[in-house]
């Protein structure tokens, strides 16, 4: 039974896609169509972090909102900039932290830790192309996924996989 949410691959690019009505599958060998609604956004299928000094290259064609890693090696308070966004991140006793820029938040481990962020009220943006980071004071490992995003505008499709 096809129902819910679920994940559409196409072309080494995956988006989230929610059935509107649970489906029965039985083997008739022949094919079916399946009504679906599915995000706008694309996403690279390979999404690991990807280690970042100076710059970071959105491969997209359309605005990205990443998921920034930042490993503590000597600072514990390190300042940074991506795309004239300035914010500054106090690690305290945690080790890394996981900022989402679409949720905006901070996370270690699966904790918040937005306190120990400072920033404005917008998150950094990836435009298509290169971005600019420059870190400001203290040392960090930055690492950056959600990095590369397509608004796909072609609504045809001729080989797709979907997972539940």
């Amino acid at each position: 039974c096809l129902s819910g949410v679920g994940t559409l691959e196409y072309l080494r690019k995956k988006t989230t896609i929610r059935l509107l009505d649970s489906y029965d599958v039985i083997k008739h060998n022949r094919p079916f169509s399946v009504p679906f609604v599915r995000d706008p956004f694309w996403y690279s299928l390979i999404d690991d972090y990807e280690v970042v000094t100076d710059n970071v290259i959105n491969l997209g064609n359309t605005i990205s909102q990443p998921i920034i890693k930042l490993t503590k090696t000597t600072s514990d308070i390190v300042q940074i900039k991506i795309n004239n966004i300035d914010f500054t991140y106090d690690f305290k006793a945690d080790d890394y932290v996981e900022i989402d820029c679409f949720e905006m938040d901070a996370k270690t481990d699966g904790m918040l830790r937005n306190r120990n962020l400072t920033i404005g009220y917008e998150f950094p943006k990836l435009k298509q192309g290169d971005n600019p980071i420059e870190l400001i004071s203290g040392t960090v490992k930055i690492e950056i996924k959600r990095k590369d995003v397509w608004l796909w505008q072609r609504n045809k499709f001729l080989y797709m996989s979907v997972k539940f």
